[in-house]
Formats: structure tokens, sequence, C-alpha cells
């Protein structure tokens, strides 16, 4: 079981690195990492952005989970990757770094992970529960599943 967690977390580490990379040196510039910036959206602001951090949080910890990682794992990783992205987006700004920048650290962003990954966990259990499933971890039948 160790070894696929280190498989899988070394693939979303190397994703990610190549996707910052690339998207970076696609724009031709260099990446300069400023000081702490905290963002000051609110909730309301951008409604679909928060609904795609949770959709997002949702579909990789169910992802993570169907390849055999533990449900707690799942849920760890996935709001470490979440966690791991708005700390980017407060070292690397927009305005100096294009596309690749952030507008800073987002708590409602984490909020947004955070109750993705609950709805996922509540919606997986509630499914294994109607169709009477006796074992709550990996039980294949996940809700978010993508295939």
């Amino acid at each position: 079981m160790k070894k696929c967690f280190s498989k899988i977390s070394t693939k979303i580490l190397v994703l990610f690195l190549i996707t910052f990379v690339l998207s970076n040196v696609s724009q031709g510039q260099s990446i300069t990492l400023d000081s702490w910036r905290w963002s000051k959206q609110n909730f309301e602001v951008m409604p679909a952005a928060n609904l795609g951090h949770a959709m997002g949080s949702a579909m990789l910890t169910n992802s993570l989970e169907k390849t055999g990682l533990d449900w707690w794992k799942a849920d760890l990783l996935s709001f470490g990757f979440g966690l791991a992205w708005e700390i980017k987006d407060a070292h690397v700004w927009y305005e100096h770094n294009g596309l690749v920048g952030g507008e800073g650290f987002s708590k409602m962003d984490l909020i947004a992970d955070a109750s993705g990954i609950i709805i996922n966990r509540a919606l997986t259990f509630a499914v294994n529960k109607i169709f009477k499933k006796k074992s709550f971890k990996n039980s294949g039948m996940n809700v978010f599943a993508v295939k």
C-alpha cells in the first residue's frame, strides 16, 4: 500500500511541476517569487470558482481512492494538494507571472476544497449504505468516479 501511495504522490508532484513550468514557458517569462499575500475575495465574489474548487477536490479524492488508497489518505492528499496550490498563489503573483500566478492565499478556496472532500465522503457513505455495501473502504461504489 505504501508503494502505491508513493507512486501516486510522485505522479501528482511531477504533473504539478510540469504544468507549472509549461504554463510559464508558454508565456516566455521567468517566475518571480514575491512575499506572502492574502486574497481578499469573499465567498460570494466568484461562486463558480468556489464550485470548481469543491468539485475538483471531490473528484481528486475519489480518483485517489479508486487507485486503492485508504479513504483517509485520499482525503488528506487531496486537501494537501489544495493547500500547496494556495501557498503557491500566495508567493507567485499574477501581476508578475501571468496565468501561473495567483491573487494570494485564499481561505475561502481551502474551505471550498474541504467542503468538496466532505461532500464526496458523505455521498460515498450514503450510496454505500443505500446499496448495503459492507465495507466503507474502497468499495468501488464512488459517486464522483472518473472513468
